[in-house]
């Protein structure tokens, strides 16, 4: 008898390019222990189906229309609806990434969804901030092929501040990861006011250069305000945060003290 497995998403994506190598099917879970100020996706952090209300016009008009955000699926619901995607696999060296939200938000679900990707031949990727339990984190991403590592910053109290969560397991799972020989990409959100100075630049690439193996590549994230509506839509207090008056001074800087593995 087959194990059934169900999970909550609220999207996948198509044609992603962004999200690990070659063309890639990015799937959206549900749920996250951060909630980063900057968060363009907040309908993720919430690990339970929500209402969102938009504002519609028509034939001038406007009224609300009420919908939900998120779905349950099981992990062969979700696999038959990636298998549609196979010949884009095929021919651009690419796969599927689980994304969030945060996927270790939903360990179990996550895990035998890997599995049934291995078995398949799909090439997965995990993006993931790290903040699991050890046991769970090193459990999950022994079964991705690559791991997609998001760092917000170094200092302990500015994480807190900016996420109400302590960073003490992320940088701790990012060594034991580095350790493990498992392919890595590390990405860091470059955010106005936050850790875009130099700083904490710098103590970002000192952490980098002492991990045991080095990442694949560094991505730099600029910061961007598109998902802000999403926040009116859900009810929820929009983040003080605004994109730096110069952008392409803010990603220089960052370029010019990490882009260099």
């Amino acid at each position: 008898m087959t194990n059934i497995v169900s999970g909550l998403i609220f999207d996948i994506r198509r044609y992603s390019v962004n999200d690990g190598p070659g063309i890639r099917t990015t799937v959206f879970l549900k749920g996250c222990p951060l909630k980063c100020a900057w968060c363009h996706n907040p309908e993720s952090q919430d690990g339970s189906i929500e209402i969102i209300k938009r504002t519609r016009q028509l034939d001038g008009q406007t009224f609300l229309q009420t919908e939900s955000c998120g779905y349950l699926t099981t992990t062969d619901e979700l696999l038959e609806e990636i298998k549609k995607d196979s010949i884009c696999f095929e021919e651009s060296n690419g796969g599927v990434t689980i994304s969030g939200g945060e996927p270790l938000f939903q360990p179990n679900f996550v895990s035998d969804f890997l599995i049934k990707l291995r078995k398949q031949g799909f090439h997965s990727a995990l993006d993931t901030c790290g903040d699991s339990p050890n046991h769970i984190f090193s459990r999950i991403t022994d079964l991705a092929d690559l791991v997609l590592y998001d760092i917000k910053c170094i200092s302990e109290s500015l994480h807190i501040t900016y996420t109400n969560r302590s960073n003490r397991v992320i940088l701790e799972n990012l060594y034991k990861l580095s350790s493990s020989g498992k392919p890595f990409i590390i990405r860091i959100p470059v955010i106005p006011n936050f850790n875009d100075n130099l700083t904490e630049l710098i103590l970002i690439d000192e952490f980098i250069r002492s991990l045991p193996n080095k990442p694949l590549k560094l991505e730099l994230l600029p910061f961007h305000s598109i998902g802000l509506h999403k926040y009116n839509e859900l009810e929820k207090t929009i983040p003080e945060l605004h994109p730096p008056h110069d952008k392409l001074a803010n990603i220089q800087l960052a370029e010019s003290i990490l882009l260099h593995y």
